[in-house]
């Protein structure tokens, strides 16, 4: 039953990526399923491959959720303690920004785009991290200034 409605709703959004319900369906799948629903990469590649704004900031969306979900359900079996997985999840929502906004996307001009990245990279990152990444929005974006 999980297969019909996940390959309906895959081949649903790759029809239409801007339908907000669609996209708030896939999102809901992925947080009630993250562990048994498709790999991260195959959701990924799915709202990416697009190119348009709403499937791209529901990536980002899903990929946040994940590490929510990850940082309170994850438990060391030997200890019965929360097991940090921070740096993995942020390593990987740092890859997916850096794949957003690399020059070869149009997602790069996207000034809603670049106000996560650096939201995201404040919260998370070195403050030397965040002066690069302002710098590079500026220079792609310089109206956001």
């Amino acid at each position: 039953m999980y297969q019909v409605l996940d390959q309906v709703l895959h081949t649903s959004v790759r029809k239409f990526p801007n339908n907000l319900f669609l996209l708030a369906a896939l999102a809901k799948v992925q947080a009630v399923s993250s562990s048994m629903g498709p790999r991260w990469w195959k959701v990924q590649k799915l709202l990416l491959h697009s190119e348009r704004a709403f499937a791209v900031v529901f990536a980002v969306i899903i990929a946040m959720q994940r590490m929510h979900h990850a940082s309170e359900t994850a438990i060391d079996t030997i200890t019965g303690r929360k097991y940090n997985t921070h740096c993995n999840m942020i390593n990987r929502i740092l890859a997916l920004f850096k794949k957003i906004t690399n020059g070869t996307t149009i997602m790069r001009k996207c000034g809603l785009i670049w106000r996560l990245y650096l939201q995201f990279v404040h919260t998370y990152s070195s403050p030397n991290v965040c002066r690069n990444v302002y710098y590079a929005a500026v220079e792609e974006c310089p109206w956001l200034k």
